[in-house]
């Protein structure tokens, strides 16, 4: 019995859920060539052949005082007349590639002023062989495996526990 209802329910609330639905689609529907055809005092729509980005006046007011990477962000997302989608695309993302190398680049800088500028060894995935240029050094602290040139000088620190290497 109590199975029913519940079936009962589920059907009455799918049902009022596709009614919504389906008056939204006519409400979408009803809107022809950017003009609304209902009897609501809305604004038409104006259609343009390529889709432009505009700034609020609230912004283009901006006092010159605020970061410039505010301004350099709404530049690089704005897209010209006559640039098509896939240009604009492609040279979005050779601008977040950059701007994620640029990252990257910080993040080593950063971590190697905190380790004190050693190089990180490679690690020794058990069961692969030893390079002929390369020796292995075990970590006295946590004892991994690491790879150190074998011509190389300069210090090196260990893959996982960042403790310097002999």
């Amino acid at each position: 019995m109590e199975v029913i209802i519940l079936w009962i329910v589920m059907i009455i609330f799918i049902v009022k859920i596709s009614k919504k639905s389906k008056q939204q689609n006519q409400n979408q529907s009803q809107t022809y060539n950017g003009h609304s055809q209902g009897t609501s005092q809305e604004a038409p729509m104006q259609r343009t052949p390529q889709a432009k980005t505009v700034v609020p006046a609230a912004k283009t007011a901006m006092p010159e005082m605020q970061t410039a990477k505010t301004t350099k962000k709404q530049e690089s997302v704005q897209r010209e007349e006559g640039q098509s989608v896939t240009e604009y695309l492609h040279e979005k993302a050779m601008q977040d590639e950059a701007e994620h190398r640029k990252e990257k680049m910080r993040e080593a800088m950063k971590e190697r002023k905190y380790h004190g500028y050693l190089n990180t060894a490679q690690r020794l995935y058990p069961g692969d062989p030893v390079p002929a240029n390369q020796r292995v050094s075990i970590c006295p602290y946590c004892a991994a495996e690491n790879l150190i040139p074998l011509r190389d000088t300069s210090k090196y620190h260990c893959y996982f526990c960042r403790h310097e290497l002999k």
